[in-house]
């Protein structure tokens, strides 16, 4: 009996031995973005461009310890690291026996500079921030040696890996709903609301555009703008369209907010989107150098620096609509009886401009 006992035990001490070695092995993430993380740089910004994402690279070593450290800090999936960075970019790992070895003539430029700039004391990894549509070029770069030891390491890697897509935008944004409605009330403005993210191309384009006059000019005088980077914001029939589709822009009424007004998305805000800012003006003031051309509701508003003129209004297909003279600068127009959709405004004198009805 006793012979048996000791036979059991010395099964179980085995057993528990193989399957501690086993579970180490498991655990052994000391490798994992690079196991994990596409190493093919052309496939890597292929997606980047049809995903509109940015390239989250990081660069190691053979034998670097502080590479293998990070590695597991991504593998984690506790600290949401890894999540971030495969929700936000297309990642990218590599990594060579020494910086003499570096294949990629970029990486081997980005990282010949850093060592000349910083020093030869560097720690590895070097992390990069990349937009496809600048691959020579970098966003943002972390050192492995400029980050702190301890739980604060995965703090400062998040806010690193998050990009806030206002933070250099000179307009003024607003998260809070309720604060954007009240507002736009007090204000007698349309919202403008943004969904985008940070990491998004086409959205870093659309706000830059934003940005600029006279553009910015007539948004600060006509909306109040509400930015989110939630997704699930998105109206439904916006989740049908072929991807890449940010960012998502609506006009909304602040007295009917559910009620969208105009939109425009992905690669076709930045083309449309001039043209839906001026439809949606609410201030007195002449915007355009040289006409102004606005639908508010039911009546069409006409200024310019032309005193005499005939003016009139065709659908797309061409069909006319309205016929009137404008014998001052300015002119406003019973619009009740137009269908709602877009208009060409034409004048003998030379000019065409295009409205939208949307009520």
């Amino acid at each position: 009996m006793y012979r048996l006992r000791s036979i059991t035990v010395l099964l179980i001490s085995v057993s528990l031995l193989f399957s501690n070695v086993f579970f180490s092995e498991a655990q052994n993430n000391s490798e994992w973005v690079f196991d994990h993380w596409n190493k093919d740089k052309d496939n890597v910004f292929k997606l980047a461009k049809e995903q509109d994402r940015y390239v989250f690279l990081f660069f190691g070593l053979q034998n670097c310890s502080n590479c293998r450290t990070i590695s597991e800090i991504f593998a984690n999936p506790e600290n949401r690291l890894s999540a971030i960075v495969e929700d936000d970019y297309i990642p990218w790992a590599y990594k060579a026996n020494d910086i003499a070895s570096i294949q990629d003539d970029t990486i081997k430029k980005h990282v010949n500079e850093i060592v000349a700039s910083k020093g030869t004391e560097l720690r590895l990894p070097f992390l990069f921030v990349i937009d496809p549509d600048f691959s020579d070029s970098y966003e943002r770069l972390l050192v492995g040696s400029d980050l702190p030891l301890g739980p604060s390491r995965i703090t400062e890697l998040q806010k690193f890996i998050t990009v806030d897509l206002i933070t250099n935008s000179a307009l003024a944004w607003y998260k809070d709903k309720d604060k954007v409605l009240s507002l736009a009330k007090e204000q007698n403005k349309y919202i403008l609301k943004l969904i985008g993210k940070g990491t998004s191309p086409n959205s870093q384009k659309v706000i830059k555009h934003l940005n600029e006059n006279p553009l910015k000019q007539t948004i600060n005088d006509n909306f109040i703008l509400w930015v989110s980077s939630d997704i699930s914001e998105v109206p439904i029939n916006y989740s049908l369209l072929t991807q890449p589709n940010l960012p998502y822009i609506t006009i909304i009424d602040p007295d009917k907010p559910d009620n969208i007004l105009d939109m425009a998305w992905g690669g076709r805000a930045i083309e449309t989107l001039k043209e839906i800012i001026h439809s949606y003006i609410v201030s007195n003031e002449i915007i355009t150098s040289n006409n102004q051309v606005i639908i508010h509701g039911d009546v069409l508003k006409i200024s310019n620096h032309i005193h005499n003129e005939e003016i009139q209004v065709f659908t797309l297909t061409g069909q006319q609509i309205a016929s009137f003279r404008k014998n001052d600068y300015s002119i406003q127009i019973d619009a009740s009886y137009f269908p709602k959709g877009m208009f060409i405004v034409h004048s003998l004198a030379g000019w065409s401009k295009k409205i939208v009805k949307h009520f």
